[in-house]
C-alpha cells in the first residue's frame, strides 16, 4: 500500500490544510490561535491600555476599572462576547485590587481592608472586612485565587504582613507568620492554593520565600545557574508549575518549589512583560503591550504581534486574549486532535476522516480506506469522538462525529453512549459560545465546572430559559436541574416591583405549575425581603408543604391562616409553635378568646398546659370558657397534691361547688362527703390528739372504736349512713383487738345479729374462750351448724345433724376430715352406718 499511503496522505493534508491553518509549530508540540469573537466595544472602553482589566476563568465575564481616576474610577463589566452588562460608578474607597470568584461576583478590595460584593450587572451584594490591624495600616497589594471549591483573598499590609481568607464565603481570617529580611515592597508575590492549605510565594532577590498558614517559613533558591532578582511569578493551574521573570531579562520555568528547571528563555524586547500566565501545564504565555509570547517547558517559542493593546486571561487549559477588537483563544492543540487532524498523520481516526468524506462523495475509495483501518476500527471511531469534542468550529465537530457514526456501522458491537454523549455536550457547547450568551466554555473546562455550576452562571446572566433547556437535555435531576434554575427565574421575578403582585404570583403560578416540588416558600421569602409582603402571601398559597408553608406565614404577620394551615396539615408540631407564638405575642385573655373557634387547636392547647402543669393558665382558661367539670377537675388535683390542710379543704369546697354548677350531682356529692371527713378528721386530731388525716371512713370509725371513743364512732356512722354490717364487723373487730370479751358476749346476747353469730364465734375462739363460745352455737345458720360443731369439738353433734339433715355436702365434709383428733369422729361416723345398713 506504500502508493495508495502516498496519495491518502497529499489527500488528507490537503483537505485538512485549511482546519490547520491556525496552527503553530513549538517544537514537538503544536498551539492554535482561535478567534473567538469579533469585539466591538462601546463607546465606554476604546482602548484598553487606558483600563485596569480582569477576566473571570471558565468564560466568565470581564471587568474594566478606568486607570485614571483611581479614587472614582469606573467599573464596566462586559461578556467574553463584548456585550456590556452594567456599569458602576465608583462612589467609595480607594480600589486596591478588582477580581472575580468562582460564582461571578465581581470582588473590590479596597486599601483599608473592605472588600464590596457586586453580581455580573453590577448590583450590590454584600461586604465583609479583613479585620482592625489591616484598616489600621493599609493594604499594599491583594490576591484573588479560587480553585473548584472556593474562592479566596489574600493581602500585603503597608507593615510588610500577609493576611489570608481562604474563602470568602466564610471569611476566617488568618494572619501569615512575618517574614524576616522583607522590609521593602516584594516585586511580586504569588499563591499556591490546594483545597484549605494556602501558600504565599513571595520574591526576595533571587530567592523565593514560602510562607504557610502553619507558621513554617521556607527560602527556596532558584535551580540551575541563574543570576538576577525575581520580578514576577506565575504559577500553574494545578499549582505544580512556577514561571520567574528575571531582572536580566530571561524567563524561568520549572516546579513551584524551584527545585527543577524546566528551561531558560532569554528575552529580547528590554522591557519587562505586563502579564505572565501558563497556558494549561506545558507552556506559558507572557505579553507587552501588543505582542505575545509563547514559550514550552522545553524551551521552544513562538512570538504574535497584535495592532492593539491586549490582555490575556489565564484557562487550565489555555489563555484567552483580549485585544481592542477580537477575542481570540490559544491553546495547545490536544493529542487527539494531533492524531486525526495533523498533516500527513496515517492514524487510524485520520483514514476514517478520509474515509467519511469519500464515502459522502460517493467514491468506492471509502471502501479502500476502511479496509487500511482494519482492527483498529474502534479506536478510529473513539480517536474522532475525542477530537470533535476538542473542536470549536461546528463545521469541524461535525465532520469528525459523520466520521465516527461512519466508523461505528462497521463495528459488530459497540457502545454509542460515549457518541451520544459528546454530541449531546458540544451541542450545550456551540449554544454556550455564541454571542449572545458569550461563554466560550471549552470540552475539558466544561467538565472541571460541571452542568451544575454551568446552571449556576447562566442564573447569575438571568439565562433561565436556556438553563433550564440545558438542564432538559442533559437530563440532570429537576431538584439539581430545572427546578432550581425556575426557583432562581421566580425569585428574579419578584424583585420586579414594576408589576402588579397579583400579575406576578399569576404568571409564577402558570409557569411552575408543570414542575413538581419547587418551594413555593423560597420564592415568597424572597418577596418578604424585597418588601412585598401581599405577593410572598399569595405565593405561599401555592405551597404543599405545611412546614414550609407556616413559618414564613408567621414571618409575615399572617398568624390565623398560619394557625389554620398548621391544622389542616394535621400536624401537632406546627400546631404548637404556632400557638405558642401567638401566646407570646397576645395578651392572655385576647388569645384565649381568639382560640375559641379552633377546636383542634384549643384542645391541643389545653394539652400543652396539662402536659407542661401549668395550673393557673389551665385554670384561667377554664374558667373563661365556663367548664366547671374541667374546673373541679384541677381543684380536685390541687386538693390531692396540696401540702397544707387546710388548703386541702378550700380546694375541695371549691370543687364541690363547681360540680355543683355543673349539676353533676354523683360527683359534688363526693366532694362534699370527702370534705365532711376531713373536717371530722382534723377536729377528731385535735381533740384526741390521734392521727386521722388522709385515712378511709372505716380507718377513722376503727380509730375511734379502739381508742374508746364509741358516741364519736357512732355519730360517724350516722352521718355517713355506714351499713349495719361493716358497723357490726368494726366494732366486733376492735372489740377482740381490745380483748373486751364482755361487749362481746352482749353482741352475741342479741336477738339477731346483721352478720350472723358465726363471727362471734370465731373471734371467741380466737381469744381462746370456747366455752363462751359454745353458748351460741345454737344461734347458728342450720347451713353452717355441722362446720362450727366440727370448730367447738362437738363431733357426735356434728354427725348427728348431718345424718338427720340428710346433707350429702355436710356428710362429705365430715368424710374429708383427717388427723389424730378426728378419731372420735371416724368412730361415730362408722356407728351411724353400721345403724344405717
Amino acid at each position: 500500500y506504500s502508493d495508495q499511503t502516498i496519495n491518502i496522505q497529499a489527500k488528507l493534508a490537503m483537505e485538512i490544510g485549511l482546519t490547520t491553518a491556525d496552527w503553530y509549530s513549538l517544537g514537538d508540540s503544536y498551539f492554535r490561535k482561535l478567534e473567538l469573537y469579533s469585539l466591538n466595544w462601546s463607546n465606554e472602553v476604546t482602548e484598553l491600555s487606558n483600563f485596569v482589566i480582569a477576566g473571570s476563568s471558565f468564560g466568565g465575564p470581564i471587568v474594566f476599572r478606568t486607570k485614571g481616576n483611581a479614587l472614582k474610577p469606573f467599573i464596566h463589566i462586559y461578556t467574553c462576547s463584548g456585550v456590556r452588562t452594567s456599569t458602576i460608578k465608583w462612589n467609595s474607597g480607594k480600589i486596591i485590587h478588582v477580581g472575580w470568584s468562582n460564582s461571578e461576583d465581581l470582588l473590590c478590595i479596597q486599601e483599608d481592608g473592605t472588600v464590596l460584593v457586586y453580581d455580573i450587572f453590577g448590583k450590590f451584594q454584600r461586604t465583609f472586612s479583613f479585620g482592625q490591624e489591616v484598616q489600621e495600616y493599609g493594604i499594599l497589594s491583594a490576591k484573588i485565587f479560587s480553585n473548584e471549591s472556593k474562592t479566596g483573598i489574600a493581602v500585603l499590609t503597608t507593615r510588610f504582613r500577609f493576611f489570608l481568607i481562604n474563602n470568602i464565603e466564610k471569611a476566617t481570617l488568618r494572619k501569615l507568620p512575618e517574614i524576616q529580611g522583607l522590609k521593602n515592597t516584594p516585586l511580586d508575590w504569588a499563591l499556591l492554593s490546594r483545597d484549605y492549605n494556602s501558600k504565599v510565594l513571595v520574591t526576595l532577590g533571587n530567592q523565593i520565600i514560602l510562607a504557610d498558614q502553619a507558621g513554617q517559613v521556607t527560602l527556596n533558591k532558584i535551580a540551575g545557574d541563574v543570576s538576577g532578582n525575581i520580578m514576577k511569578i506565575a504559577v500553574s493551574h494545578n499549582v505544580s508549575h512556577v514561571a520567574l521573570y528575571l531582572d536580566t531579562n530571561c524567563i524561568w520555568l520549572g516546579s513551584y518549589d524551584l527545585g527543577t528547571k524546566y528551561c531558560v528563555h532569554m528575552l529580547d524586547n528590554p522591557n519587562p512583560p505586563d502579564q505572565i500566565v501558563w497556558c494549561g501545564s506545558g507552556a506559558i504565555v507572557a505579553s507587552w503591550e501588543s505582542n505575545l509570547l509563547i514559550v514550552g517547558i522545553d524551551g521552544e517559542w513562538t512570538m504574535f504581534a497584535y495592532c492593539s493593546h491586549i490582555h490575556i486571561i489565564s484557562e487550565p487549559d489555555c489563555v484567552r486574549v483580549i485585544s481592542n477588537d477580537a477575542h481570540e483563544l490559544i491553546q495547545k492543540v490536544p493529542e487527539s486532535t494531533l492524531s486525526v487532524m495533523k498533516i500527513g498523520s496515517m492514524e487510524p481516526g485520520s483514514i476514517l476522516l478520509e474515509a467519511s468524506k469519500e464515502f459522502k462523495r460517493g467514491s468506492h475509495k471509502a471502501d479502500e480506506y476502511v479496509r487500511m483501518v482494519g482492527n483498529d476500527l474502534f479506536t478510529a471511531v473513539s480517536q474522532c469522538i475525542t477530537a470533535a469534542r476538542e473542536e470549536f468550529r461546528a463545521d469541524v465537530q461535525k465532520s469528525l462525529l459523520k466520521a465516527a457514526w461512519f466508523g461505528k456501522g462497521f463495528l459488530s458491537v459497540y457502545n454509542p453512549s460515549a457518541f451520544v454523549d459528546s454530541c449531546q455536550t458540544l451541542r450545550v457547547l456551540n449554544t454556550l459560545r455564541e454571542y449572545k450568551v458569550g461563554i466560550p466554555l471549552s470540552y475539558q473546562q466544561l467538565e472541571i465546572l460541571t452542568p451544575q455550576v454551568l446552571l449556576d452562571r447562566l442564573v447569575n446572566r438571568r439565562l433561565y430559559y436556556l438553563g433550564v433547556q440545558i438542564a432538559d437535555y442533559l437530563h440532570i435531576p429537576p431538584e439539581k436541574g430545572s427546578n432550581r434554575v425556575l426557583a432562581h427565574w421566580a425569585c428574579y421575578k419578584v424583585k420586579q416591583t414594576q408589576y402588579d403582585s397579583d400579575v406576578i404570583a399569576k404568571s409564577i403560578a402558570d409557569k411552575l405549575r408543570s414542575y413538581a416540588g419547587i418551594s413555593y416558600s423560597q420564592i415568597a421569602n424572597k418577596a418578604a425581603e424585597c418588601g412585598r409582603n401581599p405577593l410572598a402571601i399569595k405565593l405561599l398559597e401555592y405551597e404543599n408543604r405545611a412546614c414550609e408553608q407556616v413559618p414564613l406565614l408567621m414571618k409575615l404577620g399572617e398568624d390565623w391562616t398560619a394557625l389554620k394551615k398548621a391544622i389542616e396539615s394535621g400536624d401537632n408540631d406546627l400546631v404548637y409553635m404556632v400557638l405558642l407564638y401567638l401566646n407570646k405575642k397576645l395578651s392572655l385573655g385576647n388569645f384565649q378568646m381568639s382560640i375559641r373557634i379552633y377546636p383542634v387547636a384549643q384542645s391541643l392547647y389545653m394539652k400543652y398546659l396539662q402536659l407542661e402543669k401549668q395550673r393557673d393558665l389551665l385554670m384561667n382558661f377554664y374558667v373563661q370558657e365556663d367548664d366547671f367539670d374541667r374546673q373541679a377537675e384541677c381543684h380536685l388535683f390541687d386538693a390531692l397534691n396540696a401540702k397544707r390542710k387546710e388548703i386541702c379543704l378550700s380546694s375541695l369546697a371549691e370543687a364541690q361547688q363547681a360540680y355543683a354548677k355543673s349539676k353533676n350531682t354523683f360527683w359534688s356529692s363526693i366532694c362534699d362527703e370527702q370534705h365532711k371527713i376531713m373536717k371530722y378528721q382534723l377536729q377528731f386530731e385535735e381533740q384526741f390528739n390521734v392521727p386521722f388525716y388522709q385515712k378511709s371512713l372505716h380507718d377513722n370509725i376503727k380509730q375511734l372504736l379502739l381508742i374508746n371513743q364509741l358516741k364519736s364512732a357512732e355519730k360517724l356512722k350516722a352521718e355517713f349512713k355506714v351499713p349495719e354490717k361493716r358497723w357490726c364487723w368494726l366494732r366486733l373487730s376492735t372489740l377482740a383487738q381490745l380483748g373486751d370479751h364482755d361487749e362481746i358476749e352482749k353482741l352475741g346476747k342479741a336477738k339477731k345479729s346483721p352478720i350472723g353469730f358465726e363471727p362471734i364465734i370465731d373471734t371467741l375462739l380466737q381469744m381462746g374462750r370456747e366455752s363462751d363460745a359454745k353458748k351460741y352455737l345454737s344461734k347458728v345458720r342450720s347451713e353452717n351448724k355441722v362446720k362450727y360443731c366440727i370448730k367447738l369439738g362437738q363431733f357426735g353433734e356434728a354427725v348427728e345433724i348431718a345424718y338427720q339433715s340428710k346433707d350429702d355436702d355436710a356428710i362429705q365434709y365430715l368424710r374429708s376430715l383427717h388427723g389424730p383428733k378426728y378419731e372420735s369422729l371416724y368412730k361415730k361416723l362408722e356407728q351411724y352406718n353400721a345403724v344405717k345398713k
